[in-house]
């Protein structure tokens, strides 16, 4: 068990190693695992994120998904709860505008907004995961808060990307933390046994 800290330190260094192509090769090879599952690439309406500073690279799923048909949702630093996130629909050519951590999300409009509760899929950015499901994030506690509702459901599924570096023996659970049902790396699909799916 290693101290959250230091392993944030270390996975962020591990991360920036990896170069310009290796994430772009990374990101594509993610794309075609995660069209390769049924169950996954059968989902209607998916959250799931921009990457940053070496997270795993989403450009090339999202065109795919974009050009399928899908609804996606992109996390919004939520205009009333500011520890919360808030989920809005993007489409293809959408403005983005920074917010206050420098990542690129779309304008906050209620409309657009989905309940965390109607999503099919969430895909989740993370420094590390483990074996049984556990995520480290930044350290914000953003996505623990904003997928509280769902911690303990089958649906919406909560798949981690992630580089199959990032990778620990094993992460402490706190009882806010929202466990995953799975993870896609460069590697492919790895599901988790859990209580709920």
């Amino acid at each position: 068990m290693q101290n959250k800290n230091s392993l944030r330190t270390r996975m962020r260094a591990t991360r920036q190693t990896l170069s310009p192509s290796v994430l772009v090769k990374h990101g594509e090879a993610m794309s075609a695992a995660f069209l390769s599952h049924a169950r996954l690439s059968s989902q209607q309406n998916i959250a799931l994120y921009i990457a940053q500073k070496g997270e795993m690279d989403t450009s090339v799923l999202i065109q795919v998904l974009q050009k399928r048909g899908k609804r996606l949702f992109l996390p919004v630093l939520h205009p009333s709860h500011p520890q919360k996130l808030a989920f809005i629909e993007t489409r293809p050519g959408q403005k983005m505008t920074k917010n206050r951590f420098g990542i690129p999300e779309p304008e906050y409009q209620r409309e657009w907004q989905i309940d965390v509760q109607q999503l099919d899929l969430i895909l989740v950015p993370l420094l590390a995961f483990d074996a049984h499901g556990n995520r480290l994030g930044m350290g914000g506690g953003f996505y623990d808060r904003s997928l509280a509702p769902i911690k303990h459901k089958a649906k919406p599924l909560r798949i981690g990307l992630a580089h199959a570096c990032q990778q620990t023996d094993h992460l402490n659970s706190e009882p806010w933390d929202v466990s995953l049902h799975g993870i896609i790396s460069e590697q492919g699909l790895q599901l988790f046994n859990s209580e709920d799916t």
